[in-house]
């Protein structure tokens, strides 16, 4: 199993904003399309999940 600073010098490599377009799409195809305010308040859900991920990755 790789280890830790494999890990970390990994995602430092990736670009985060290609990588949170691409989970959006996943989970996307796993979702029902909603309209309204629920729609609206699980997006506000993946866009701060998407923001702390961002936070953690570049602290590393």
């Amino acid at each position: 199993m790789p280890s830790y600073s494999t890990f970390r010098r990994v995602m430092q490599q990736l670009d985060f904003h290609v990588l949170a377009a691409v989970f959006t799409d996943w989970v996307q195809t796993y979702t029902e399309v909603e309209s309204g305010w629920r729609a609206m308040a699980k997006v506000s859900e993946v866009a701060s999940l998407t923001t702390t991920v961002h936070n953690r990755i570049s602290s590393l």
